[in-house]
């Protein structure tokens, strides 16, 4: 591991290079890399999470959320704990090469919009196809809609400020469901609530988008539904669900 930085108050980013200097395999925008590790107990930890650097970097970012025991008989996250205590700098992991579906297609020739909506760590992959998008096609208008509790949960708002500065075809609206800050991110609208019909009406109107959605599988559900009713067709949602695409529209 080459660095390691806070990306929120609760998710850390490692940032992963080869040992032996070889080009790493190249990634699409949205994949991620199966992380294999030896715990400090001898034990193995097998993980996949999303990449979340721009394609092209000559190194990887994976962006892990700390999983803290969700109640007293279910333990906590094994692996997120080590990472966010004590894989340190120098440690090695082993990597598959990036791999997944789910990943950003290549600008539709009507040039419609692209709407990304991100629930907490799951603007990571999404971030991937942001930085890719915003090169590939600086006129196409690109919104990233970041759902999250506060502001002290929200992952990459550095990062996110930077490409706004950069790009001025990138929109960002933050939806807080818990406290909006008193001082709005810089260049972003805020607002509180959840992902919802008022805000789709605000941010994307009856314009056509594709949508590529990530988060909490509530989120997803409700996300697909808002959409269906909004009649946008099927070939122009994109996310990634771990089950049965039927368990997600009937959620």
């Amino acid at each position: 591991m080459a660095r390691r930085e806070p990306a929120s108050d609760n998710i850390l980013s490692l940032y992963l290079e080869p040992e032996d200097g070889a080009p790493l395999a190249a990634q699409r925008p949205g994949q991620y890399v199966a992380v294999h590790s030896t715990l400090p107990d001898g034990t193995t930890a097998l993980r996949n999470y999303s990449l979340s650097n721009a394609p092209g970097t000559p190194y990887y970012r994976i962006s892990v959320k700390r999983e803290d025991a969700p109640s007293d008989a279910a333990p906590a996250g094994v692996f997120s704990h080590y990472a966010h205590d004590q894989l340190a700098v120098g440690d090695r992991v082993r990597l598959s090469p990036p791999c997944g579906e789910f990943t950003l297609a290549p600008v539709p020739q009507d040039g419609r919009a692209l709407v990304l909506l991100a629930g907490g760590v799951g603007i990571t992959p999404l971030l991937s196809m942001l930085h890719a998008a915003l090169a590939a096609a600086p006129d196409r208008r690109v919104v990233l809609v970041q759902a999250v509790r506060n502001e002290g949960l929200r992952p990459f708002a550095a990062e996110l400020a930077t490409l706004i500065e950069a790009h001025p075809n990138f929109e960002l609206h933050v939806r807080y469901s818990e406290d909006v800050p008193q001082t709005v991110p810089a260049a972003a609208q805020a607002s509180p609530g959840f992902i919802d019909d008022a805000l789709m009406d605000a941010v994307v109107g009856d314009r056509p988008a594709e949508y590529y959605f990530c988060g909490p599988n509530p989120m997803l559900a409700h996300v697909c539904r808002m959409l269906d009713a909004r009649d946008v067709g099927r070939e122009h949602m994109h996310y990634e669900f771990f089950g049965p695409a039927d368990s997600l529209a009937a959620a």
